[in-house]
């Protein structure tokens, strides 16, 4: 019923370069689908209400960056429901190194997580989670 790619700017960076993913959440079915558009990105550690975008990044030995902000967000409200037609997409762009601390070089995969349990006043809203494509890249 949806797809979600992510994809990055570059495939390498040097360490102060900035990393800016791109997530797309596209209706492939054959029928309107109301989504949760906002996309706000938080760490994975916050509830389930409150992360509708998430990003799994690891480095070659597994150690994941630090998330470096606190973020304080509302649930989602009516006006951040939208329908997507068969087809349609909506997209969204982190500039990564706000959010992460990038302090080890070498390879890295990320893998962008969707989620949505909230139902809007308009209707009946697609809900779960939904994980995307895995990305590589260098970071030196």
């Amino acid at each position: 019923m949806l797809d979600l790619t992510l994809q990055l700017n570059q495939d390498s960076y040097a360490q102060r370069d900035e990393i800016r993913a791109e997530v797309q959440l596209t209706n492939v079915s054959a029928r309107p689908v109301l989504v949760n558009v906002r996309l706000a990105l938080n760490s994975m550690e916050m509830p389930e209400v409150f992360r509708e975008v998430y990003l799994i990044i690891k480095d070659d030995t597994g150690v994941e960056p630090a998330w470096m902000l606190r973020i304080r967000i509302d649930e989602p409200q009516d006006t951040d429901f939208l329908e997507l037609a068969p087809g349609q997409a909506v997209r969204r762009s982190y500039p990564l190194r706000r959010f992460f601390a990038f302090n080890r070089a070498g390879q890295h995969s990320m893998q962008a997580v969707y989620a949505n349990q909230t139902t809007p006043a308009t209707g009946p809203a697609w809900q779960g989670s939904l994980a995307s494509n895995v990305v590589r890249f260098d970071l030196r």
